[in-house]
């Protein structure tokens, strides 16, 4: 009897969950998730009541060394710094990883030998990234079977609060991890526009965006996403002049939060005394030197060197960091992590709020003499069952390991979803789920 291991479940593996519960009970497969977090397991025991539950502390060596054991198949919705731990066992145990983070430099050296074992481990096969890769590249596919040459690919991809949902001024909630999002963009950017290798240090890169528009959404920035040039060879693009993958946020959002970073708000490094300060006096103390200040929005400019809007100025504001009196509990604490604590609040997604993911692919490509641009978008909306990202993260995770257990996958070592065999069946399937593009073709 073939057995499911998931670890980790947090917000965004409940479709994930649902799809394989089911699944399992169809084949009278076992399904198996562990996590460090007690209520999360009691929720999906409640819910699914033939799944087993287990408590696990990846940190435990010995935990980690039992857990993959006997199991067909193990999928990691963990932090991606732990991959590597759990793809080590699953090495030794001869067991299928996947997950949907990117492949960590630390994995790929284990690429020989997942090899030789005839192992797969699938990475990059959430949503970004995941459905980013599975969708271009179908897309590139069918363009160059059509005789088209690819001259520009931009991609954009964003987490986003449901537009009816939207209620304040940055335009934006915690959708996923609060932390990731507080440290987004952090290093260098690199793409290439109009045959120029651009290269972007933090946080210059919320000045780089690209401006796109989507019907009945409105307008959204997007800024670089890491190394976009790592896919020129990948996605087979070698003649392109411009190759930009970006992050999605609501016009303006970009240029708030740059000052935001500008100020020192998101460094991570160095520990301060915060213990029974209030959120106003630690950052005031820490950016001006001092607990009271006459003309905030002029300090603010001084520090960093540039005039502000006053559409920044009042996200700013809205924000409070400049503002609460509350009291900070933790004795020691970055001011990234107290930003994020702050936000959390003000950033809450609430109970009754829905979540939105927009995708959205853009190509120019020249055919028989013409120049066309190719647009695909995709537009998820959460609903009462699962949220957005639960959806577009989960469901191609979901299909993927069906198809690894139902050996429909002839591919081994640590590998990302680029081949037809994974992701023509993943956009399939999906569709079946409302997670499809649309696509138009005009002429320039």
């Amino acid at each position: 009897m073939k057995k499911i291991l998931i670890i980790g479940c947090g917000k965004s593996s409940t479709s994930l969950i649902d799809y394989l519960y089911n699944y399992c009970m169809l084949k009278n497969f076992i399904i198996q998730i562990s996590d460090f977090d007690t209520k999360n397991l009691k929720f999906f025991t409640k819910k699914y009541p033939k799944i087993i539950t287990k408590i696990f502390d990846v940190n435990d060596k010995k935990q980690r060394e039992k857990i993959v054991i006997n199991q067909s198949i193990v999928i990691s919705m963990l932090p991606a710094k732990y991959h590597f731990l759990i793809a080590i066992e699953c090495l030794k145990s001869n067991i299928n990883l996947v997950t949907a983070s990117y492949i960590s430099d630390e994995l790929m050296k284990l690429d020989y030998e997942v090899k030789k074992k005839n192992l797969l481990f699938l990475n990059e096969v959430g949503l970004d990234p995941g459905l980013d890769h599975m969708s271009a590249l179908k897309l590139i596919k069918e363009i160059k079977n059509d005789n088209g040459k690819i001259k520009s690919f931009k991609s954009h991809c964003g987490g986003l609060i449901h537009p009816k949902y939207d209620n304040n001024p940055w335009n934006y909630k915690f959708t996923w991890n609060p932390r990731n999002v507080v440290l987004a963009a952090k290093g260098q950017a690199k793409f290439l526009r109009n045959n120029k290798i651009i290269k972007v240090n933090y946080p210059d890169v919320f000045d780089q965006t690209e401006k796109i528009n989507i019907d009945q959404l409105g307008d959204f920035d997007s800024y670089a996403n890491r190394d976009s040039l790592k896919y020129i060879n990948l996605y087979g693009l070698d003649e392109i002049d411009t190759m930009f993958r970006g992050t999605l946020r609501r016009k303006g959002f970009c240029e708030s939060w740059k000052i935001i970073a500008l100020l020192g708000l998101t460094d991570d490094e160095v520990y301060l005394n915060t213990f029974n300060k209030s959120y106003k006096d630690f950052i005031l103390s820490q950016l001006f030197n001092k607990e009271n200040v006459i003309d905030l929005k002029r300090e603010i400019e001084l520090k960093v060197s540039r005039k502000i809007s006053e559409e920044t100025y009042n996200k700013l504001l809205w924000t409070e960091l400049f503002t609460c009196n509350k009291k900070l509990k933790n004795e020691k604490m970055t001011l990234a992590q107290v930003v994020e604590s702050l936000l959390v609040k003000k950033w809450n997604f609430e109970e009754k709020d829905k979540d939105m993911i927009v995708m959205q692919h853009d190509f120019d490509y020249q055919k028989n003499n013409r120049l066309l641009n190719k647009k695909s978008t995709l537009v998820v909306y959460g609903d009462e069952n699962f949220s957005a990202m639960s959806k577009t993260v989960g469901l191609p995770l979901a299909i993927a390991t069906k198809l690894i257990l139902e050996n429909k996958i002839n591919y081994y070592g640590v590998k990302i979803p680029d081949i037809s065999m994974i992701y023509e069946p993943i956009l399939k399937e999906l569709e079946d789920y409302k997670i499809n593009f649309n696509e138009s073709v005009v002429e320039i």
